[in-house]
């Protein structure tokens, strides 16, 4: 490397230094920081006098201070003097003696500020600051924004964390140059219609980062108007599903963020299914901005019991057998019992996105039930009234639900008055299902008393009698099922096919088992 020109010598110690810093979304709340990279300057700078010249004479390399550790004086003072006029980098603490800084506030474009005490700090001008991270000790009763003075314009800002700082304080630095804004809230939280009107006044947003302390948000929408954020690529909600389902509620922005996965929920506990109601009518296309897809399948993981769920649902779309969303990954502790899901599909604001699904799979992760909710006859069947494939896996509150369905058309006293459920339906999957079984016995519910299979079969007449019938029916990993002699009973009725088998077949082979020993 000694025979390597200086410019270039600079390039690689930028990206040494570089790789102990942290981006600006990369900072978290925590109670101690290690930062090196003014201790690798150091380094860079003994290794030997070529490396010293290089070093002491390219500012850029001595312009992060981190004054938020037990630093020496004289090493901030010379810090400051081989940065030269270079803009800085400053990381300070609630116990940073910052007077040091005071002539250079002028070059501070990042300001990293951890408070954790109460004691008010003086404050400074900063015109060229264009980043600031303030992180409050949680709980904090002075929430003041330390170290930066308000009283002064902030025309550069663009990129804004706030945290533990009252909303009352915050809100001189919520400016409409802001292009990335996280703040993490605590009690008290501001109404939805201040905090709403304030993102409306940040028209270039394109990132938005929102915490809450705890689900304890109350929110009234009365007064609040949908705002736009054309910018926005990446909407971020932590620990309130209720703050999360009102902000993708009011907030638009474009279509191409929301598919490809700039909207992440986290929650530590499973929540209600507000957040996953709140996706189906974004999918639906409410508050989304340009083109998107004509999604004409859905694949929805919910769960039969809404108290039993140990595991978050998610929700996929298609669009010709490709996926063009899924939540599997962006959105953690989010939970929609499979019979809230049918709720929340007669509610979408859009009733041609409906329309348009060819394909629906409901499914859920067991046979855990304890209640048998209805299909939502009208509504929902209306809605889907295009519907041709339906996969039923485990999902056990559906497939009764989808028989008495049937059952109630059988029943009208003016036959062919009633509309037929899906009445384009043509294929039907049901997975893990046992077809020898009484049907459970659930408080008041009428099950009757015949096995599954009966009830399927009754329902697959009553669709055929109609001159709708099933073109073909697909059994998977059934449970006590008489095979060829139980899928006759079902054959009469429908016009093609009546498939079963296991989707995933036991080892058949001596290799596939793991306690196999080769002779």
């Amino acid at each position: 490397m000694l025979t390597l020109p200086p410019e270039l010598l600079v390039e690689i110690f930028v990206l040494v230094l570089s790789g102990w810093k942290q981006s600006f979304w990369e900072l978290h709340m925590a109670e101690s920081h290690v930062r090196e990279s003014f201790i690798t300057a150091v380094d860079l700078s003994r290794v030997c006098k070529l490396f010293r010249t290089v070093a002491l004479s390219a500012p850029i390399l001595w312009n992060h201070v981190d004054m938020s550790r037990d630093v020496p004086a004289w090493i901030v003072s010379a810090m400051l003097e081989r940065s030269s006029q270079a803009s800085l980098r400053v990381e300070v603490n609630s116990m940073t003696d910052a007077r040091i800084l005071e002539r250079e506030s002028h070059r501070i474009k990042a300001l990293v500020y951890y408070r954790r005490d109460e004691r008010e700090r003086d404050t400074y001008c900063m015109p060229m600051l264009q980043e600031l991270y303030i992180d409050c000790e949680s709980r904090s009763r002075s929430r003041q924004v330390p170290f930066v003075s308000s009283e002064f314009l902030l025309p550069r800002l663009r990129r804004l964390s706030l945290i533990g700082v009252h909303p009352r304080h915050a809100s001189p630095f919520l400016l409409p140059a802001l292009t990335h804004f996280r703040f993490y809230l605590y009690d008290p939280i501001p109404p939805l219609a201040v905090l709403i009107r304030a993102l409306g006044n940040m028209p270039l947003l394109e990132k938005l980062v929102l915490g809450f302390d705890s689900d304890s948000v109350h929110w009234s929408s009365e007064g609040v108007q949908e705002v736009t954020l054309p910018r926005l690529r990446g909407l971020e909600v932590h620990q309130s599903h209720t703050a999360c389902a009102i902000l993708l509620r009011y907030l638009k922005f474009p279509a191409s963020t929301f598919l490809s996965g700039g909207f992440t929920f986290f929650d530590d506990e499973m929540s209600r299914p507000a957040v996953m109601s709140a996706i189906l009518s974004k999918l639906s296309g409410h508050g989304l901005l340009g083109p998107r897809p004509d999604i004409d399948e859905l694949v929805i993981t919910g769960a039969s019991v809404c108290d039993s769920l140990r595991l978050g649902s998610t929700i996929e779309a298609l669009k010709d057998e490709t996926s063009v969303y899924s939540s599997s990954c962006d959105v953690r502790g989010a939970s929609l019992p499979i019979n809230e899901a049918l709720r929340c599909l007669c509610n979408v604001p859009h009733l041609r996105f409906l329309s348009r699904i060819r394909h629906l799979t409901l499914q859920t992760p067991d046979n855990t039930i304890n209640e048998i909710p209805e299909f939502p006859s009208t509504r929902l069947t209306l809605r889907l009234r295009n519907l041709r494939y339906l996969h039923l896996k485990y999902a056990p509150t559906l497939w009764y639900g989808l028989t008495r369905l049937h059952y109630r058309l059988a029943a009208d006293p003016i036959p062919h008055t009633a509309p037929m459920p899906f009445p384009k339906l043509r294929y039907l999957d049901i997975s893990n299902a046992p077809f020898r079984s009484k049907p459970p016995c659930i408080g008041t519910v009428d099950l009757g008393d015949e096995d599954f299979i009966f009830q399927l079969r009754d329902m697959l007449k009553i669709r055929r009698d109609a001159g709708v019938p099933l073109r073909s029916l697909c059994i998977w990993d059934p449970i006590d099922f008489n095979g060829e002699e139980d899928a006759q009973i079902l054959k009469a009725y429908v016009e093609d096919v009546v498939e079963f088998g296991q989707t995933s077949p036991e080892p058949s082979t001596p290799g596939e088992y793991s306690d196999f020993e080769p002779t």
